[in-house]
């Protein structure tokens, strides 16, 4: 232990830092700050689009009526992310029907991304409201090769929608 403590101070400048030393470390402290403002806004935009997801699916169209969302028991989004594709799922708590098809089924949703090739990294489901907020993020070897709007499709088939 010793040992590494001492390298650790042989790496450490000795004597007083020059001017060009102090500029270069603000630079990089600086490039650091941007660096994490930019990850810091995609994480806001991430969220903002959840969020987006969340408000369209209990909102009321003009008719007073509810719209396209709010109506069915679930909706999602699917978009690429980090080498692979997030699927953001929100259903309604509690959705009861007579038909036995439109019950909503993760297991179901997962067999589909397991069927297309994708391989699930997590799925996390939080309580908003009187909704469900299912978020599946997934990884693939060649995203090229994943038709999203296919998948899409099939993600179509298989949630729940009010007739």
């Amino acid at each position: 232990m010793m040992t590494r403590v001492a390298d650790i101070y042989s790496l450490r400048k000795q004597g007083k830092r020059s001017i060009s030393d102090h500029m270069n470390e603000a630079v990089n402290y600086i490039k650091h700050l941007q660096n994490r403002i930019k990850r810091l806004d995609a994480k806001r935009a991430e969220l903002k689009k959840v969020s987006d997801l969340i408000s369209s699916s209990t909102s009321t169209d003009d008719h007073g009526g509810e719209s396209s969302y709010g109506g069915s028991p679930s909706c999602f989004t699917v978009h690429p992310c980090c080498g692979g594709v997030q699927i953001v799922i929100s259903t309604a708590i509690g959705f009861r029907s007579g038909e036995e098809g439109l019950r909503f089924s993760i297991s179901r949703v997962l067999e589909v991304l397991l069927e297309q090739g994708l391989c699930v990294v997590s799925c996390v489901s939080s309580k908003i409201d009187d909704r469900l907020l299912h978020t599946i993020q997934s990884e693939v070897n060649d995203l090229e090769s994943i038709d999203l709007s296919a998948l899409e499709h099939k993600l179509d088939e298989v949630l729940p929608r009010s007739k």
